[in-house]
């Protein structure tokens, strides 16, 4: 793929994460983990930056399970899905920039659950905000959509710890992150 489509892909991911429209509704905080516009709109600048690099592959290798994934090693999103005008496009995007925020802040030693559970708190608080019903969904985006229409309807921004463990309990059955279970993350910074 050329690098100028994923020059122009990585502005319009940028775009996405910097508008206050799409992400500012997004907001919570758990054990290390803290997500809100500010950090959404600091990956979209290190995006732009040239510190994240957005690479769009249409083609999924037989071994690559997701539609998209940050890779922390070579601070990559890494698209197979290219579609940030679409609900569930952007909802991919702020998924995996969840993934991002936690590398941006160095967080070491949170365990891959999570990891998952704030990406798809944050993709569900989207979703939610949309006027997605969560019962569209399946998995750990039914569950984190769930969690989300609580906290939102409560204007909370810490999960319980009963909605933190459905939402553990969501992706520990999840045969996306069965491998993974009970790995610490250890994000090294962009």
């Amino acid at each position: 793929m050329s690098e100028d489509l994923n020059a122009r892909i990585g502005k319009s991911v940028a775009k996405v994460l910097r508008d206050y429209a799409v992400t500012g509704q997004i907001q919570f905080t758990f054990g290390k983990i803290v997500v809100d516009y500010f950090l959404f709109n600091q990956i979209g600048k290190e995006i732009l930056d040239g510190k994240i690099q957005v690479i769009y592959s249409a083609k999924r290798k037989p071994s690559e399970k997701y539609q998209g994934h940050y890779d922390n090693q070579l601070n990559e999103f890494v698209l197979h899905a290219w579609d940030t005008m679409s609900v569930k496009g952007r909802g991919l995007l702020i998924h995996e920039a969840v993934h991002a925020i936690n590398d941006y802040n160095k967080l070491k030693g949170i365990l891959k659950e999570d990891d998952e559970a704030a990406a798809y708190l944050a993709h569900g608080m989207y979703l939610i905000g949309k006027g997605i019903d969560p019962y569209q969904a399946k998995g750990p985006l039914q569950a984190g959509m769930t969690v989300a229409e609580v906290m939102m309807s409560e204007s909370r921004i810490t999960p319980e710890a009963n909605e933190l463990a459905y939402l553990h309990r969501a992706i520990r059955s999840s045969p996306l992150y069965s491998s993974e279970i009970g790995t610490a993350m250890s994000y090294n910074g962009v």
